[in-house]
């Protein structure tokens, strides 16, 4: 399975995509996505049968990284710092 995701170019900073996950027979089995905002993509995977989202948080150095948004908690194993595993040299 393969989705595309298109950014508007006018909007380079924001995007947000949301795909529907079907099995050959088309029942539904959940959705995928992916957003990115103020710095941060973010890319999330819902499954029908398990009523938790989960989601990953990228950014790009300490000053991009992401506060939690009010009544919702990021959890610290889903934050990747880009910075930390991008080859500098």
């Amino acid at each position: 399975m393969e989705f595309e995701v298109n950014c508007d170019s006018s909007k380079p900073s924001e995007m947000d995509q949301a795909f529907s996950i079907d099995d050959d027979d088309g029942t539904f089995l959940g959705e995928c996505g992916v957003g990115l905002e103020n710095g941060v993509l973010q890319v999330w995977l819902f499954d029908k049968n398990d009523i938790k989202t989960d989601t990953a948080y990228f950014y790009f150095g300490e000053k991009n990284r992401p506060k939690d948004p009010g009544n919702v908690r990021i959890d610290e194993k889903n934050l990747i710092d880009l910075e930390k595993i991008v080859d500098k040299n």
